[in-house]
This record gives C-alpha cells, structure tokens and sequence, in this order.
C-alpha cells in the first residue's frame, strides 16, 4: 500500500518533469535560428544576406535562371536535385544562416 505522502511525492516529481519538459522546449524554440538549410529558398533569396551566404557557397544554383522554380521549397529538399549539395556543404551554408539575425 502507498502512503499519502509517498503519493504527494510522487505527484510532485511528476509535475517538476513535466514543468521541466516544457521549459526545455520552450528554450531549444527560442534559440532555434532564423534561417537555416529548412528555410524557403524564396526567403533566403529575397533576404539580401542570406542570399550573400548563398551565393558565397553556391553562386550557380542562386544564379541559375530556374531558382524562381524552388522558392516554395527548402535548401535542404532540393538537395537531391542539386548534387553540389552534398551533407556537408549543407551543414557549412547552415552554420552561416545560423548567424544571421531577423530583422
């Protein structure tokens, strides 16, 4: 048979986790960055400074007359397409977005 208090304690560290939990969650989608390979290619090309780390990493693919084609789409989703757009080259241009602050 459990106690009442056992109970009050286990209801208690039941709640604490859950309170932390959600801080957690609420902390790792404040930090999220503002642009990143999962972005539109049309935001990151209407944005004159993501586009700068765009064409700094791949100049022809944000020059390539079809880009107007995938703007609905993420960096990362056309990478299939796209083989210049290897793990790491994505994980290079990502890092660089990270660092780009919304205005």
């Amino acid at each position: 048979m459990v106690r009442p208090a056992a109970l009050g304690l286990i209801a208690a560290l039941a709640f604490t986790t859950a309170v932390s939990a959600v801080s957690v969650a609420t902390v790792a989608v404040a930090q999220a960055p503002a642009y990143s390979v999962k972005s539109t290619i049309g935001v990151l090309i209407d944005n004159p400074e993501t586009k700068a780390v765009l064409n700094k990493y791949i100049p022809e693919v944000v020059s390539d007359p079809r880009i107007d084609q995938g703007r609905d789409f993420a960096l990362e989703g056309i990478a299939m397409y796209v083989p210049i757009l290897t793990p790491e080259l994505l994980a290079k241009i990502d890092a660089d977005l990270a660092k780009v602050v919304k205005k």
